[in-house]
């Protein structure tokens, strides 16, 4: 009984960072994609551009200086994509990462205010 009572707020973390597999239930094929998701149809064409403060991709080129800062957060769209995900696998990998991480923040902070 204490292990249950130990072990549950971990499985509650888990089952709500999990949430992103819900979105995608029976939509084989299908991203999304929007202004917000950030989500490089070639993610390893995308990490390679943010190692340059100049992105000559449209027209004449534009001060991209601060690409670099998107190098953590296109790193995990990267590392699924290399080892041969497809791009939707490789959407969820980055989902979920990102969703254990809020809800591993929100838990521990509120653990931390009422203990």
């Amino acid at each position: 009984m204490k292990t249950i009572k130990y072990i549950f707020p971990f499985l509650v973390v888990i089952v709500f960072g999990l949430t992103p597999f819900i979105w995608f239930i029976g939509k084989e094929g299908i991203l999304i994609n929007g202004v917000d998701t950030n989500f490089p149809l070639d993610p390893w064409v995308w990490f390679q551009r943010r190692f340059f403060v100049w992105n000559s991709v449209t027209n004449a080129g534009a001060n991209f200086s601060s690409s670099t800062a998107g190098l953590f957060f296109h790193f995990i769209q990267v590392i699924p994509y290399s080892l041969g995900f497809n791009l939707q696998h490789t959407q969820i990998f980055s989902f979920v990462f990102w969703f254990m991480l809020i809800v591993a923040s929100a838990f521990f902070f509120a653990r931390t205010m009422i203990p």
